[in-house]
């Protein structure tokens, strides 16, 4: 029994270096709306590499327009409960910043 893999056929992968995975990285920090086509005309990696490195390899997903990381620490998710209440809580106290015409004044 051997330990080594035996060679392999075909090209190699080179697209997931850990050059692009950073380079993708730090495009999806600067600018958390960018779009999977964006940055990877930005890399110069086909879309389907891009998306793979998100996923598998950054562990990021593409959630209403932005990316979020996909493994929150528990204060991340304590602070975004906290926000949603703090938010709730302004929307049900004032309700009238909403409306935008005063139907007394037609």
């Amino acid at each position: 029994m051997s330990l080594e893999d035996d060679e392999r056929f075909g090209r190699p992968v080179t697209s997931f270096t850990s050059g692009n995975v950073e380079k993708i990285h730090q495009l999806v920090y600067e600018n958390r709306q960018r779009t999977i086509s964006e940055i990877a005309d930005v890399v110069g990696l086909s879309y389907g590499s891009v998306q793979t490195i998100l996923a598998s390899e950054l562990i990021m997903w593409h959630v209403s327009a932005k990316f979020a990381s996909r493994l929150l620490i528990t204060e991340q998710k304590e602070h975004r409960i906290e926000v949603r209440k703090n938010i709730a809580s302004f929307m049900s106290r004032d309700e009238s910043w909403v409306y935008g015409c005063d139907p007394e004044t037609k």
